[in-house]
């Protein structure tokens, strides 16, 4: 997870939120630690002035699957650069696709 730029490893909620609210594009993005699930991290978009959370993690596997919207089919990837180009297709089971990766500073 370390090596893409859009980590921005232990920031909080609100410190992810305000610097996506401050990129002002929807469709912006980035992916943070979990504060309160070990070995989540969190997958933030920017849609509309709110910020959208979907929980991404690892499996037994060693694969990587991301929350989506209810009634669409879980996808398992190999690597998280392969989630984040899925992801950035519409129509995906998240509010928008990933437009703009807000790296980390």
């Amino acid at each position: 997870m370390e090596a893409l730029s859009v980590y921005h490893d232990s920031i909080n909620k609100e410190m992810g939120e305000k610097i996506l609210c401050k990129t002002n594009k929807d469709g912006s993005y980035l992916i943070r630690k979990s504060e309160t699930r070990t070995g989540v991290y969190c997958l933030c978009v920017l849609f509309k002035g709110f910020v959208y959370t979907y929980r991404v993690h690892q499996t037994k596997d060693s694969l990587w699957v991301a929350e989506t919207a209810p009634g669409v089919q879980e996808r398992v990837f190999r690597n998280v650069k392969n989630l984040i180009a899925h992801f950035r297709e519409p129509d995906k089971g998240i509010v928008i696709p990933l437009l703009y990766p807000v790296p980390a500073k």
